[in-house]
């Protein structure tokens, strides 16, 4: 029993001080951007590291927060040298992407950390893709009874929720829901309390869109 309980000792402290690297990605399609945040794990101190990852097509870093790096983003491939890697247990490095016309999904992630172990061999982390869906839904719960509501436009087809946050410039806490009316998706605007408070957002709408018109429950 004794033998059992040393083993399993063991076993906790080589996983706890394993080497590994992991992605973390957060996806705005309104602004069209992608932050990637990479947490490296128990990688040895001073040790020589590079951290190499695909960009999609048309992707440009307009951040990056790393100490201790030279960086180069040639042939679309992110990379990230740190000569000498400082005395910590977790690094995290972070980058944001501009997309211009991001598409519904996307594949992100293709990387891998190499790095010098004690013994001065390189090892090498390899980080898989994985595909991302960059598009929200749109709020399909009822409507809310005794309210008001700015209708943008209706359509025969279902529309995302980007393009029509981009096309109507969508206020601070405004929310979209999508009414199916006959052959129609109808899109709305609100819920707004009093009929003054959805006038005045009914002005602001029709800078966009000059059909918009108010809609009362």
């Amino acid at each position: 029993m004794k033998n059992l309980m040393l083993f399993f000792c063991f076993f906790s402290v080589t996983t706890i001080f394993a080497q590994t690297a992991r992605i973390s990605v957060k996806i705005d399609s309104v602004k069209q951007e992608i932050t990637n945040v990479v947490s490296l794990y128990n990688i040895p101190e001073g040790a020589k590291v590079r951290y190499q990852q695909r960009l999609p097509y048309q992707a440009q870093i307009i951040k990056l927060q790393f100490h201790h790096q030279l960086w180069d983003t040639s042939n679309q491939i992110l990379t990230i040298i740190s000569p000498k890697y400082p005395d910590l247990d977790t690094v995290v490095l972070s980058f944001v992407c501009k997309i211009d016309d991001i598409p519904t999904e996307i594949t992100w992630g293709d990387a891998a950390l190499m790095f010098e172990n004690k013994d001065k061999t390189v090892e090498k982390i390899s980080i898989a893709p994985c595909k991302y869906s960059t598009v929200k839904k749109i709020e399909t719960s009822l409507v809310v009874e005794n309210a008001y509501y700015v209708q943008v436009m209706a359509s025969t087809t279902k529309q995302l929720i980007d393009t029509i946050e981009r096309k109507f410039h969508l206020q601070n806490g405004d929310k979209i829901i999508e009414l199916y009316k006959g052959k129609y998706y109808c899109y709305l605007i609100g819920a707004f309390p009093t009929k003054e408070t959805a006038k005045d957002k009914l002005t602001y709408y029709r800078r966009y869109s000059a059909t918009a018109f108010l809609v009362a429950q």
